[in-house]
């Protein structure tokens, strides 16, 4: 009876961590396209050796307008909620398993998409501020200032994030759960290193669109391979 109420709460659990992982392909996938929008520009491709000189963020700004950048930040903010459900989800789906696990990537995947919020409102409003300035050197020097003055979140978010992936990684390849080990490289962390190297715009959210689209793929897949092996073991029994 005991086992039989577990096996309820579990696939309730699974259930429902997999509607989170949804909820985290929607944000991701939002939120890279506002990346787009923030670093495919007319003039090319808004890089951060661009971002570090005067005469190459004025090109390539050159032609862009303030509203491009606020569009960016205010629907990239909004789905940052959506992003933290799908690492909530990820962490509840590792739960069923280690509790212990769970909760550092519970901690550390918040804390990471709060950061991150800040993270893509500054880098927003960058070419905002330059832009607002008439880009002049006075509104570069600003942006580097307010770069420089906030700093400490861009550093802390990537820590949370590495915390999460670290810890997801780790419970993982030790086989916690009912998925490969080969599933441990499948993070956000391993993907996005992948991205960065073919200079893909956007990689860290692309990154974590493909690590939520395949969490929600592979829970399904292996939770089915599960219950039929489940089932043909009780079907011997009864013979």
């Amino acid at each position: 009876m005991k086992q039989q109420q577990q096996k309820v709460i579990n696939n309730d659990r699974l259930g429902h961590s997999r509607y989170l992982m949804f909820c985290g392909i929607l944000g991701y996938t939002v939120c890279f396209i506002c990346d787009l929008m923030l670093e495919n520009l007319p003039n090319g491709i808004l890089t951060w050796e661009a971002l570090k000189d005067y005469e190459k963020f004025k090109q390539v700004t050159e032609g862009t307008t303030t509203k491009r950048y606020a569009l960016s930040a205010v629907i990239g903010v909004n789905s940052m909620i959506f992003i933290t459900l799908g690492l909530m989800g990820i962490s509840e789906y590792v739960h069923m398993y280690s509790k212990v696990a769970s909760e550092i990537m519970l901690v550390g995947g918040i804390s990471a998409t709060v950061l991150a919020t800040g993270f893509h409102f500054i880098f927003n409003l960058m070419p905002w501020f330059f832009l607002t300035l008439h880009a002049t050197k006075e509104g570069f020097e600003l942006k580097e200032k307010f770069v420089e003055d906030h700093k400490f979140i861009l550093q802390i978010e990537q820590i949370c994030y590495m915390i999460f992936n670290m810890t997801q990684t780790i419970v993982l390849f030790l086989g916690k759960t009912p998925l490969p080990r080969w599933t441990a490289f499948v993070n956000i962390g391993f993907i996005y290193l992948a991205l960065d190297y073919f200079n893909v715009p956007g990689g860290c959210n692309f990154a974590g669109a493909i690590m939520t689209t395949s969490f929600f793929i592979l829970t399904k897949i292996y939770s089915s391979n599960n219950k039929n092996n489940t089932n043909k073991k009780n079907n011997k029994k009864k013979e």
